[in-house]
């Protein structure tokens, strides 16, 4: 994808009913936080080293202005930054300090505990809107935990407010309580064309407003988050997902989510909202999500126990067995994979559990009772990967 999608019309759904409505409307009109500039989303030209590279006498526009740090004294465990000779990352403070240098290279070799980046705002985010990182990260399967960070009037919050052309793996977050605004997300507030690899948060929660994902809040242009997973409880109003609230010209692959999610519009299990076009769809392969779904007002029913809305994508492969609940009125029962659905989509050997969910039937999957989703038999017929992707203990899960 390219900067041509800026000029792109698209369908808008209706939200009263899953009849597509046909009026277009700008991209503008698609993402649903007003306060996002929609300069710097759209703008794809990688900063330069100079525009990245932190003033060592100043703090970030965006700082919370919890953790203070001087770059000029910024001192690592080792390495030099490179990609031979990555910093290493031993202690909170080196990866405080990641800040300083947001186009080296980072590799973790010791677990972090961040208990002491406290209340009222706790952790700054790495990276904002002006200066992005745009590094890579290498956690090599240590963990990260206590990741606190209480800012609701701030966009692009997680352990990285902003990533950029960069590739972030191996990185474990645990017991992790944050509250942002829009494009809010654990280890990642915004991916933009940057890989997230192997990567994992649990134990905790993540709320804000659109954007909210338990993993990444934003998926964005040319992003693959691959083989990785989130285990938090995730509440916003719109594209709102376990794993990544947006999927936007993106792909999720061989991830899952098993946290709770609640919302107002565009809610599922993994995903939010998905959406690419006719010539580059986002794509969600080899997925699945556990955790209960709920429309917690509001009127929309793009709320699905695996994906709110699928716009111009391609699914296949994935199941989810998460109830769906609209809070204070009757419960659907055609929400057993996605809310709904625009644009030309194609959906390969999908399921959903009817006993879990309590749904009936989906457009983009199977129905399947908890017993024929504990059998083999049900997928192998679908052509799911029991050699190299996928495990099953038959009758267990």
């Amino acid at each position: 994808p390219d900067s041509e999608n800026e000029d792109k019309e698209i369908e808008e759904p209706d939200e009263a009913e899953n009849e597509v409505d046909e009026h277009t409307v700008s991209d503008e009109d698609l993402i649903p936080d007003d306060d996002i500039d929609e300069d710097v989303l759209m703008d794809e030209d990688s900063l330069t080293d100079e525009e990245v590279v932190v003033n060592d006498d100043e703090t970030d526009d965006d700082d919370n202005g919890n953790n203070e740090i001087n770059c000029s004294t910024a001192v690592f465990g080792g390495g030099a930054g490179t990609s031979i000779s990555p910093y290493i990352v031993s202690l909170p403070r080196h990866l405080d300090e990641v800040r300083c240098f947001p186009n080296a290279h980072f590799k973790q070799t010791a677990n972090v505990d961040l208990i002491d980046y406290l209340p009222p705002t706790g952790w700054v985010p790495i990276g904002n809107q002006t200066e992005r990182f745009t590094g890579t990260y290498d956690g090599q399967g240590f963990t990260i935990s206590n990741l606190y960070i209480n800012n609701a009037i701030q966009d692009h919050q997680g352990l990285f407010g902003y990533l950029q052309d960069s590739m972030v793996k191996n990185v474990k977050i645990r017991n992790v309580e944050i509250h942002g605004r829009s494009m809010t997300g654990a280890l990642a507030g915004i991916a933009f064309n940057s890989i997230i690899r192997n990567c994992s948060s649990e134990e905790g929660s993540v709320a804000g407003k659109n954007n909210v994902g338990g993993l990444v809040g934003y998926t964005y242009n040319g992003s693959n988050i691959e083989d990785s997973s989130s285990d938090l409880s995730v509440d916003g109003e719109e594209n709102i997902g376990g794993l990544t609230g947006m999927n936007y010209y993106a792909s999720v692959l061989r991830s899952y989510a098993k946290g709770d999610v609640s919302g107002v519009k565009f809610v599922g299990g993994l995903v939010g909202y998905s959406m690419g076009d006719t010539s580059n769809k986002a794509r969600i392969e080899n997925c699945y999500s556990r955790g209960k779904v709920t429309r917690k007002s509001g009127a929309s029913t793009y709320i699905g126990s695996f994906v709110g809305i699928i716009n111009n994508g391609e699914t296949n492969f994935c199941y989810c067995t998460g109830a769906v609940e609209f809070e204070g009125t009757v419960n659907p029962t055609d929400k057993g994979f996605e809310g709904g659905e625009i644009g030309g989509n194609s959906f390969g050997s999908n399921f959903f559990d009817k006993d879990t969910t309590s749904q009936e039937t989906s457009v983009a999957a199977q129905g399947r009772t908890s017993f024929q989703m504990k059998t083999q038999t049900t997928y192998g017929e679908g052509g799911w990967n029991f050699d190299s992707v996928w495990e099953l203990m038959t009758g267990i899960n």
